[in-house]
């Protein structure tokens, strides 16, 4: 019986060792991928927010490796050697721990950088009038929290026309399909323009353009 588990944990053992042996490996084969991203330097909006993304996948993958290594780890020894039991949380604890802290600022420099793309600007309409010409509330919102507001915003609207008069500062129609919102100005993170129009029906507004961080 006592051979019997002894050749179980000499078992574990060599399955633990190559396991760490892999994970190893493949820890510096991340660490030299994450040393050549940042060793490359890009000042265009897109790049910075790729290798943002980039970093937040080696995190995750650390995280992802670490976690299940530990819980093994902590399960075999467990078993063979219960007083090195307190000894693997702590190494757990410490090895994980600094990944979650490294993945929670990851996260905020994707939210707070300039990483704002034309699908945080939301549009939305709303028919609010039940008799005579038919009126439709309009609401545009910046939903990105970065401090890099989106300015000079189109939208595709037809041949927009309101029997109702609209303030030109919040929306105006340049020409066919062509109609521009608070007059070009920069819509701060969850700034709303809303206006009200009047016509026997919806039009269908869809983002054109917009420009970001410039």
């Amino acid at each position: 019986m006592i051979k019997e588990q002894r050749k179980l944990a000499s078992k574990h053992e060599n399955f633990l060792r190559k396991s760490r042996d892999r994970v190893a490996v493949f820890m510096k084969f991340i660490d030299n991928l994450q040393q050549d991203e940042d060793h490359a330097t890009d000042a265009e909006e897109e790049a910075d927010s790729e290798e943002t993304g980039s970093d937040a996948y080696i995190c995750l993958t650390k995280l992802l490796l670490s976690a299940p290594f530990c819980l093994i780890k902590t399960l075999n020894m467990t078993i063979t050697n219960s007083f090195t039991y307190p000894l693997i949380i702590f190494l757990c604890f410490i090895t994980i721990m600094p990944l979650l802290v490294f993945c929670d600022d990851v996260g905020k420099i994707m939210h707070y950088s300039g990483s704002c793309t034309s699908k945080d600007i939301s549009i939305s309409q709303s028919k609010c009038s039940r008799s005579g010409i038919p009126e439709y509330i309009v609401q545009i919102e910046n939903t990105c929290v970065s401090g890099c507001a989106p300015h000079d915003i189109h939208l595709h609207c037809g041949w927009f026309a309101s029997a109702r008069i609209i303030n030109p500062t919040l929306f105006k129609r340049l020409s066919y399909d062509d109609c521009l919102v608070n007059g070009g100005k920069s819509l701060a993170s969850n700034q709303i323009i809303r206006f009200t129009y009047s016509n026997s029906f919806m039009y269908p507004l869809v983002l054109k353009s917009a420009r970001f961080c410039s």
